[in-house]
């Protein structure tokens, strides 16, 4: 009866154990999810500062583009939390003393780091921005898909508006 009593309380210990384990696994997991949705919406927010000389519209594009590979990068899935900790800040930073193509070069690079989409993004995608960057700036309202940078930007402006 004892070594019965004993293995109960043994495989009781393991179940809580298992239990604990699976509750703290899912919090990690949500404070990745929460970062991660934390860090798209102040990416979001960079279009609200385009950097001087600079029209809202072609920066709207390098933000656009930026969003695109947040969203592409999966950071909530392949980003431990420091790291996003460390995004998330310097995105403050950033915001608080005005992005420029400075803050978008180092988000590529980081969400090139972070995972081999982002990585594989970059590489495929950033000469495209570039190239939709120059003419945007070169053409303005007059560039063929101006109309879904502006989209983009007056959706932020918009939802900014709402949360205030």
């Amino acid at each position: 009866m004892h070594l019965r009593s004993s293995i109960t309380l043994v495989l009781a210990l393991i179940a809580v154990a298992a239990v604990l384990a699976a509750t703290s696994y899912l919090a990690y997991q949500a404070r990745r999810g929460q970062l991660g949705a934390r860090i798209r919406t102040k990416v979001d927010r960079l279009v609200l500062q385009p950097p001087e000389g600079i029209s809202e519209l072609e920066w709207a594009v390098h933000v656009y583009w930026t969003h695109n590979l947040h969203c592409e990068a999966i950071p909530q899935v392949y980003a431990s939390v420091s790291s996003l900790q460390d995004l998330d800040r310097f995105l403050d930073d950033a915001i608080a003393h005005g992005p420029d193509f400075k803050t978008i070069d180092i988000l590529w690079d980081r969400y090139a780091a972070m995972s081999r989409s982002g990585r594989e993004y970059r590489e495929k995608w950033k000469p495209v921005r570039d190239e939709i960057a120059d003419a945007v700036a070169r053409e303005g309202d007059d560039y063929g898909d101006a109309g879904s940078y502006r989209d983009f930007l007056e959706s932020v402006r918009s939802e900014n508006a709402t949360h205030r």
